[in-house]
């Protein structure tokens, strides 16, 4: 296999003002590094299974997690602006809080690692809710909690009719609603998401239960943690509360490379992702949207494109992901009348015969969006970025798509 001419694959960051650096595997002189920036903290796994707080301008390895293990090697989590409704997301003790026939008390060992999250008791058939703000649209409710003398958790947006769900806290299941669904987090922790899209008012309705559908029938407890609200159409990660709705901002990750690193009539560029439920675009670009080599995705169709455009498309393949949320690795192989999408190991759609490439000096930066401009930012997470300098075999592109 040819060695690539840039890599990233995320392992090292700092950060900085005004911008962070995530570093390039290759090349080692600091030209493949990216700016990084977020302007706000924001949350991720760490190495050891713990939701941790990372500061302004730090890029976030997120590490994956699989039956509530820390399973292989971090990811680079790039997401959008979202804001968490719930005032305090983890002080179920608070006024805003409204329990009924419940009872809250502290001192529990959270996701976090430190005692901080609660025990929920019921004393009836209720819990406790937080009113929000007002909400229309999409919307989804999350909370991280434990089994305790209750099997189940019952949550809703307070608001929505229909938008409650069941979970199973032994087994890690969701036992009822259509639109919620459940991850572990270890140590016998869930993150149960529940989603809603009527309503005109949001907020949070947290019931133990010792039932598969609907609140309990007799007095019991679960212990929770970090509770959020938040609009739209998928959950993203923890965003902690004290006292008023927080906002973690969007983040940008570009600017890698330079003339001397890409080449403008042949080269590949290939990405191992898992989108988010969003459009967004990776591409090697003039710094604009007049020139570039783009890897494309459509979030209703859950589509890649391959496109090279110098002027106009030429070239243009395409490709559904058999997975919403999966990871795939992608290559995009660009040449003069010679072009070929490859995913997962097989040649997926291809252009022979036609397509033009760039003028010498064109290309100059590798983007998670369409040229440094804002204007479709990738969101989701990567495990590595690969560019080639040179046309792959189809040998070497299944190999390395494989």
């Amino acid at each position: 296999m040819i060695e690539p001419t840039l890599a990233l694959i995320p392992s090292a960051y700092k950060g900085g003002s005004p911008k962070g650096t995530l570093y390039s595997v290759l090349p080692s002189n600091g030209v493949g590094d990216f700016d990084f920036e977020r302007a706000g903290e924001a949350t991720r796994i760490n190495k050891d299974g713990l939701i941790e707080t990372v500061a302004s301008n730090i890029p976030r390895l997120n590490y994956p997690m699989i039956d509530g293990v820390v399973s292989g090697c971090p990811s680079l989590l790039l997401e959008p602006t979202r804001t968490n409704y719930v005032s305090y997301s983890n002080d179920f003790i608070d006024s805003s809080w409204l329990p009924t026939d419940a009872t809250v008390v502290s001192g529990i060992i959270s996701p976090d690692g430190t005692s901080n999250a609660f025990t929920l008791s019921n004393t009836a058939v209720n819990g406790i809710i937080q009113k929000a703000v007002s909400l229309t649209g999409l919307r989804v409710v999350s909370i991280f909690a434990k089994k305790g003398t209750h099997r189940y958790l019952y949550i809703g947006a307070y608001g929505g009719t229909g938008s409650y769900a069941n979970f199973d806290l032994e087994n890690g299941v969701v036992t009822n609603g259509a639109n919620a669904n459940i991850e572990d987090y270890g140590n016998g922790w869930f993150r149960c998401i529940c989603h809603s899209a009527d309503g005109a008012t949001g907020g949070v309705q947290i019931f133990p239960s010792n039932n598969t559908i609907g609140p309990a029938t007799t007095n019991g407890s679960i212990q929770i943690y970090g509770a959020q609200l938040e609009q739209g159409s998928y959950p993203t990660s923890y965003i902690p509360t004290q006292g008023s709705i927080g906002t973690r901002v969007a983040e940008s990750c570009n600017g890698a490379g330079n003339e001397q690193v890409f080449n403008d009539s042949e080269g590949v560029l290939f990405a191992e992702i898992s989108p988010l439920n969003e459009n967004g675009r990776i591409a090697l670009n003039d710094g604009t949207v007049n020139n570039n080599v783009r890897l494309v995705y459509s979030s209703s169709l859950n589509l890649i494109d391959a496109i090279l455009f110098n002027g106009i498309n030429q070239v243009s393949l395409s490709y559904f992901l058999p997975t919403r949320g999966a990871f795939n690795k992608i290559a995009f192989k660009y040449k003069e009348n010679d072009f070929a999408l490859w995913v997962d190991g097989i040649e997926v759609d291809s252009q022979v015969g036609s397509g033009t490439t760039f003028t010498s000096g064109t290309l100059s930066e590798l983007d998670f969006d369409a040229g440094s401009n804002g204007l479709v930012p990738f969101y989701g997470n990567t495990k590595q970025i690969q560019y080639f300098d040179s046309a792959l075999t189809d040998e070497e592109l299944a190999a390395l798509t494989s």
